[in-house]
């Protein structure tokens, strides 16, 4: 990470997470390594209102085992945590009740931008790896 990017950090207004260098699950939009900005008092999962990928609200997820940074939708009980169309994962599917918390919406993001960059996922998975930074 660029020190100079640190200098910008609000951590008294925003919480700030890494993607994962195996997290795929929003790429091409997101790339291993983001540094997402989150809105912690956007909490609620919003099911419509965008017109384009670019306007869907992304989400910063708590699970039990990790944390999901990507779009989600919340009906019937369940919350979907919905990959990019262009990544090599699938949906998963969670009961609301299953311990999956909403820490915030993502705001911003600073990410490298590299055309050479491609993943190496060799099926289509789960691929949930993030870290917050306190």
């Amino acid at each position: 990470m660029p020190v100079s990017l640190l200098d910008n950090l609000d951590l008294e207004e925003y919480r700030y997470a890494i993607i994962g260098a195996d997290d795929y699950f929003m790429f091409p939009l997101l790339r291993p390594g983001a540094l997402p900005q989150i809105e912690e008092s956007q909490r609620e999962v919003l099911n419509a209102g965008w017109t384009h990928e670019f306007e869907r609200p992304i989400y910063f997820f708590e699970l039990r085992d990790g944390y999901a940074c990507c779009w989600a939708n919340a009906s019937a009980g369940h919350l979907i945590l919905q990959p990019h169309p262009g990544s090599p994962c699938e949906p998963i599917v969670l009961d609301s009740r299953s311990g999956a918390d909403v820490v915030g919406r993502v705001v911003g993001m600073a990410t490298q931008l590299e055309t050479s960059y491609q993943p190496r996922v060799k099926s289509r998975s789960k691929s949930r790896s993030a870290a917050v930074l306190e």
